[in-house]
């Protein structure tokens, strides 16, 4: 299991989480991924949660998006975050990852699109 240290003074846990396995993605899904962690809240949560957020964010942008080529690398890069918010729960424990697939349901996802959609 991956640990990375948090707390004050600590190096951002999102960045040195994010770096260990960013690496073996395309450059143009490795840069719609630093845009949508830099345009949210970077928050100082879980690195889990953290990621959801941002990819949870980018279904949204797409969901009100022109559905252009620039809205489906931001599909790429909120499917990549969710799939690292579920990869980081899972290395914090079997408790993270029921906690956040929890928050992950169907609702969840229908919601954005509704608000995608304008009827949300």
């Amino acid at each position: 299991m991956t640990r990375v240290p948090e707390g004050p003074g600590a190096p951002d846990a999102l960045a040195t989480w994010l770096e260990s396995r960013d690496r073996k993605a395309p450059p143009s899904i490795r840069r719609a991924v630093a845009r949508r962690l830099e345009d949210g809240d970077p928050g100082t949560g879980p690195v889990a949660e953290r990621l959801a957020a941002a990819g949870l964010a980018g279904l949204q942008a797409v969901a009100t998006g022109a559905g252009d080529r620039a809205s489906a690398e931001a599909l790429l890069a909120a499917d990549a975050l969710l799939t690292y918010a579920l990869e980081a729960a899972a290395e914090e424990g079997r408790e993270a990852l029921d906690r956040l697939t929890a928050a992950l349901d169907m609702d969840r996802f229908e919601s954005l699109l509704q608000t995608g959609s304008g009827n949300g």
